[in-house]
């Protein structure tokens, strides 16, 4: 976004030079996917995430606060600041339920 560069999470990004428009459509392809993964774990804290021009993550809460992350290490900053809550991504299951050890 402003010059910080690339989160290893997007390493695969335009790996194939010989088919750039190829390699486009998988990024964009990978990136929503993982918006709508990510939707499903702020969303019970009444955020949304929506992708900011292919570079950042856009997160906005149910008062229409909006803030900008530029990876996804930040996101979790950005939503833990504008919820009011914590986060950890790895401790909880896709329906919102503590995992069962």
């Amino acid at each position: 976004m402003f010059g910080i560069g690339d989160h290893w999470t997007d390493a695969a990004k335009l790996s194939r030079n010989l088919f750039p428009a190829r390699d486009i459509q998988r990024h964009r392809r990978h990136r929503r996917e993982r918006i709508a993964l990510m939707n499903r774990l702020v969303e019970p804290a009444g955020l949304v995430c929506e992708d900011w021009d292919g570079d950042a993550f856009l997160l906005t809460d149910r008062a229409g606060r909006t803030r900008v992350a530029a990876s996804l290490a930040e996101f979790w900053r950005e939503a833990e600041a504008l919820s009011g809550q914590a986060f950890d991504p790895l401790g909880v299951r896709f329906d919102g339920r503590a995992p069962q050890w």
